[in-house]
């Protein structure tokens, strides 16, 4: 089903299913507009996004002391084959630049290693030592 993400007055379509669909949306929504250590702009994710024949998402949380790395491979354990990824990394601000890049290569890594990677970081007092990492995936 095409949907119509709109960044400053203009219009991406993309392919996807409604759930996908709407965890996209409100990923991008947070990494635009959030807090964060590293944060994207609307062309990052027109890059990722832009006239997408198939786009999927998944999702994945996790606590304790590999949290980045569990959360980062459940994420993807059902995107293969993908072109372009958008990833954002929701913690509180107790993480380390390595924990974030460690997540976001075992992201790579299991997605598709030739992938072009586009991430962001949201900081969210609310996790409590948890991560969570969404996936936007082009195929």
């Amino acid at each position: 089903m095409t949907h119509t993400l709109t960044l400053n007055d203009e219009a991406i379509t993309f392919e996807a299913t409604e759930y996908d669909a709407e965890m996209i949306s409100g990923a991008v929504k947070d990494l635009l507009s959030a807090e964060g250590f590293v944060n994207i702009d609307g062309e990052d994710v027109r890059y990722v996004l832009d006239g997408a024949e198939r786009v999927s998402a998944g999702e994945g949380m996790a606590s304790g002391e590999t949290r980045f790395n569990d959360a980062a491979l459940e994420a993807v354990k059902n995107i293969h084959d993908a072109k372009r990824l958008l990833v954002e990394v929701r913690s509180d601000v107790e993480v380390t630049l390595t924990e974030m890049m460690d997540a976001v290569i075992a992201v790579k890594d299991a997605a598709d290693p030739d992938a072009d990677l586009v991430w962001g970081h949201v900081i969210d007092e609310n996790m409590n030592g948890a991560v969570k990492i969404i996936v936007i995936a082009v195929s």
